[in-house]
């Protein structure tokens, strides 16, 4: 289960890190990972071809992850972890309200042959730079 609307492994805390070693690079994003999360997932499913087993879905999801790992808090002016891209991305944060990303979207799902199939579109509803528009998932099987 995730937040749809990002791409996996996109929520969570990100630092922004050198490039290279040559001390005038330029600074790229880095996804430090988290080893807490929250996620919410709310939906409306309902009959749209009753007879083939096509259902559409509209949903609503919130979480994020945080990074509870001492290292990577305290760090000094100028080092590699000290500018963050967002207050829900700093791995310095414990849980924090403010700190959830929300998304909406629809999709479709088809009980076929060979399995539920899901196809549902994603959209952040306060995208960060970087961050797609909408995101396209396909799953096959079980939604839990």
């Amino acid at each position: 289960m995730d937040v749809r609307g990002f791409r996996l492994r996109s929520l969570g805390p990100r630092i922004l890190v050198p490039a290279s070693v040559d001390p005038n690079a330029s600074l790229i994003q880095f996804n430090v990972g988290g080893n807490l999360q929250t996620i919410g997932n709310a939906e409306i499913e309902f009959s749209l071809l009753e007879k083939v087993g096509i259902k559409g879905v509209v949903f609503f999801d919130v979480g994020n992850a945080w990074n509870t790992e001492g290292r990577y808090c305290g760090r000094e002016t100028g080092s590699i972890a000290s500018v963050y891209l967002h207050k829900s991305q700093d791995p310095c944060v414990r849980f924090a309200i403010d700190g959830l990303r929300t998304s909406a979207g629809f999709g479709f799902r088809w009980f076929s042959p060979i399995g539920p199939l899901r196809f549902e579109w994603g959209l952040p509803l306060s995208r960060l730079p970087g961050e797609d528009r909408i995101v396209f998932e396909f799953t096959i099987g079980s939604f839990f």
